[in-house]
């Protein structure tokens, strides 16, 4: 029986980062609550909302895994959290 092998090639160039101009403004930043952070200049980031989104995905895994009986196949080709 003849063997398999498997071959890969990754190509990748370096390049030389962007040089940032250098700003005398002067920004502050409070860590909130209901915003990640608020800025000084009036911009606010939101929290990322990563219980939700996985709050959803789970319920919908769950649901499909609730329908099969416990033990069969369907059951263990489900998907799990």
């Amino acid at each position: 029986m003849p063997k398999k092998f498997r071959f890969s090639n990754l190509i990748s160039e370096i390049t030389e980062p962007e040089k940032v101009p250098v700003s005398s403004e002067e920004v502050g930043i409070d860590p909130g609550v209901s915003h990640l952070a608020a800025f000084s200049n009036g911009k606010m980031n939101e929290h990322p909302r990563y219980y939700r989104q996985a709050k959803k995905t789970f319920s919908r895994k769950q649901q499909a895994l609730s329908s099969k009986k416990r033990g069969s196949h369907r059951w263990d080709k489900a998907p799990r959290w």
